[in-house]
């Protein structure tokens, strides 16, 4: 008794063409699921990193803002306090200045993903 083998077709231009899709498919998702990551790591470790740090600048500060409001004569400790008040204004407008031009100067996220896709477009369009 022979067990006959049902033929198995050769797969066909359409088959190899929706095969080959869902391969691009699934190296774009990889390589999509990937900066995620690692754009969703940068942003925690810099978040983290921001947040201890302007505490430890406002510590520093309300530490310097009392020692000199305290070494002030009295009679001027009202100059002494607008001086400084002045003085952080300033300092804060300076800071949101660079933090926006760092912003619009910031990498495009998912750049490998939209690079590889206009290749394969290249590829694939005459």
């Amino acid at each position: 008794m022979s067990e006959s083998k049902p033929k198995v077709k050769p797969p066909g231009p359409l088959h190899r063409l929706a095969a080959s899709f869902l391969g691009l498919l699934q190296s774009h998702l990889g390589i999509f699921s990937i900066e995620v990551e690692e754009l969703r790591e940068h942003l925690l470790k810099t978040l983290v990193l921001a947040l201890v740090g302007a505490g430890a600048i406002l510590l520093g500060l309300l530490t310097l803002t009392l020692a000199l409001v305290l070494m002030v004569d009295e009679a001027h400790r009202i100059y002494a306090v607008a001086g400084l008040l002045v003085f952080f204004v300033i300092l804060a407008a300076v800071c949101l200045v660079l933090a926006r031009r760092g912003m619009s100067h910031a990498a495009h996220p998912f750049e490998l993903t939209m690079e590889e896709l206009r290749r394969d477009r290249e590829t694939l369009l005459p």
